[in-house]
């Protein structure tokens, strides 16, 4: 499959962007966007971890010939194939960036989709600070964190790890045993290695 992965932040916001992928989130997850926890307040965050929190979506989209992109638009129903929503975890250092919400279409899982979206995220945070003079000790350095439910996506966590991304806690379930459980929440990280 040819996929182009695109990003959206402050500097390209759109709207419609920003609306395709919600709805693409609520679909995959299963979730009506009109359900009273998937409130237009909801949405209004989405817009906030962009705008406020120096964030970036990255999506995919099927690979299309230059013809095609011009008048390709992304209402199509398929258009955007995952995405990868992140923050930096204060807007006043950009050592530290979550991944806040991940996902692929169900129709084409297990197709590298989400390998490509960590790729990208990982060089273009990495290479920001490669190339800087600043040397940063173990306590220090840049990250990227993201948090997953490996009883809910059990390839998630596998992916993570065997990225790199390390096991920093496990947050037990407030649901233990009620319907709609995910399990416990599993947190990681993944450390810039910046050579000195």
């Amino acid at each position: 499959m040819s996929v182009t992965i695109r990003h959206m932040n402050l500097q390209n916001y759109d709207d419609a962007v920003l609306s395709v992928v919600f709805t693409r989130s609520c679909e995959w997850f299963n979730v009506a966007p009109e359900t009273p926890s998937i409130s237009p307040s909801v949405s209004v965050n989405w817009k906030s971890r962009i705008i406020d929190s120096c964030g970036e979506i990255l999506y995919a989209t099927p690979c299309l010939d230059n013809h095609e992109n011009e008048k390709s638009s992304l209402s199509e129903p398929l258009a955007v194939l995952g995405f990868l929503i992140s923050y930096l975890k204060d807007a006043n250092d950009s050592s530290s960036r979550h991944i806040w919400i991940a996902a692929t279409n169900p129709g084409v899982l297990r197709s590298g989709i989400m390998t490509m979206l960590l790729e990208r995220i990982e060089s273009s945070h990495d290479a920001s600070f490669s190339s800087s003079s600043s040397v940063y000790n173990d306590s220090v350095c840049p990250v990227l964190t993201i948090n997953t439910y490996p009883k809910k996506f059990p390839v998630m966590y596998k992916l993570l790890e065997k990225r790199g991304y390390v096991l920093l806690c496990t947050i037990p379930s407030s649901k233990e045993g009620e319907s709609g459980d995910d399990g416990p929440k599993n947190c990681y990280e993944r450390r810039v290695m910046v050579k000195e």
